[in-house]
This record gives C-alpha cells, structure tokens and sequence, in this order.
C-alpha cells in the first residue's frame, strides 16, 4: 500500500494504493499495509478532533443547522473515575425512587427487579442496587477468580481478530 497524508490548517488530504494480500500473499508486505493504515486512520482521527473542537466551538446553543448537511447538535459527555462506591451504596440504600403519578410505590423500592425481562421479589435493598448498578453481564475475571469456568455458563463463540503493533 502506498499511503499519503497531507495536512494543513484548512484540510487533510489522504491518497492510497493496495493490493489485495490474498491475491499475492506476503507477510511483510501485508504488516508494512497495516502500519500504514494505521497511520492513515490516526491522522483522521486527529483531523476529526480538530473539526469537532471547531464545531462545538462555533455553535453556542450546541444545536445548528448546515445547509446541504442537516441538523447539528454538540454533546459534552463526562468521564467519570474513582467511584466512591461504599458512600454511593449507603446512598442508594437510603435513597426511593419517587411514585408514580397514580401514588404507586416505584417496583424497584418495593423489593422487585427485573432479570432478563421479567419482574423477581427480592430484597428492598437489592432492588435499589440492582436499579442503579449495571448487571447484564457476569463479571468473567470474577468469575475465574473463584473457579468458575464461565464458558460453563453462556454460549461461547471466537471474538473478534487483533494485530498489535508496537
């Protein structure tokens, strides 16, 4: 693969050429395609940034409109780390959903949860971990941690394929 970058203040441009390794299989060559892909994508990647960074600072309502292009709407998310879990906890222990228009008791403080779509009695306080903490998947590491195989457990099939490249 040939791979060209260019990048300037006003635009990026990118310029490739490969050839099917299937056709001529070869090892190097095919390695040498992927780092220069890489690289390609990285350079995206970072034109990318630049014209969202450029986006979201021109739209102060964060909601736009672009003719020929439709609607635009910035969206800031929040990176959230170093959970103080056991003060959280005591919190959702102590905490009730409000009711429902009608006055009914939210199921999730009246010792209800759903699992797998349907509604289990448990514990009041269950119901409240179970509404606020994510479930849907066992832990696998955990699990391997007590000597649980957890392939025991689920329909197991092969992942998805990965080159690292350092």
């Amino acid at each position: 693969m040939t791979a060209i970058v260019e990048q300037t203040a006003e635009s990026v441009s990118v310029s490739y050429a490969a050839q099917d390794p299937c056709i001529d299989p070869d090892l190097d060559r095919a390695a040498v395609e992927l780092v220069e892909l890489r690289e390609v994508r990285e350079a995206l990647n970072e034109w990318e940034d630049v014209l969202v960074t450029f986006i979201a600072d021109s739209l102060g309502s964060n909601i736009g409109e672009v003719d020929g292009v439709g609607r635009l709407e910035v969206r800031r998310g929040r990176d959230r780390k170093t959970w103080d879990r056991r003060d959280l906890l005591r919190r959702v222990l102590d905490s009730r959903m409000p009711p429902s228009p009608d006055g009914e008791v939210d199921p999730t403080d009246d010792g209800q949860a759903e699992v797998d779509g349907e509604t289990v009695s448990v514990s009041q306080d269950l119901g409240r971990v179970m509404h606020v903490w994510n479930l849907g998947a066992p832990r696998v590491t955990a699990l391997r941690a007590r000597g649980i195989d957890p392939d025991e457990f689920c329909e197991s099939t092969p992942g998805k394929l990965s080159v690292i490249v350092t």
